[in-house]
């Protein structure tokens, strides 16, 4: 399966149980939300913090060779995912009435 395929497939599927969990479990729902929302604010600081720490490298600092930035620029990357899905959720929930 092709990457761009399963990334759409992860997409929908995340919007369809955020859609599910808004219906069901609206506290639940924002809670996680809140949730996704603070890393995605929050993690920028964390990253420039361990960028100024990083090694040289030439003329760039290299955080690449530092896993715990690498672990957590993937969090960010899902806290995103995470938030616009929701977005999505709940902007088709509200055109659906």
């Amino acid at each position: 399966m092709r990457f761009g395929l399963r990334a759409l497939l992860v997409v929908t599927a995340v919007t369809a149980l955020w859609i599910a969990l808004i219906q069901l479990v609206p506290p639940l729902a924002f809670l996680l939300f809140a949730l996704a929302a603070f890393q995605t604010l929050a993690l920028p600081v964390v990253f420039v913090l361990i960028g100024l720490t990083s090694p040289q490298k030439g003329t760039v600092l290299d955080v690449q060779s530092n896993a715990t930035f690498m672990a957590l620029l993937a969090a960010w990357k899902i806290s995103v995912v995470l938030c616009g899905t929701f977005y999505f959720a709940a902007w088709m929930q509200e055109l659906a009435g």
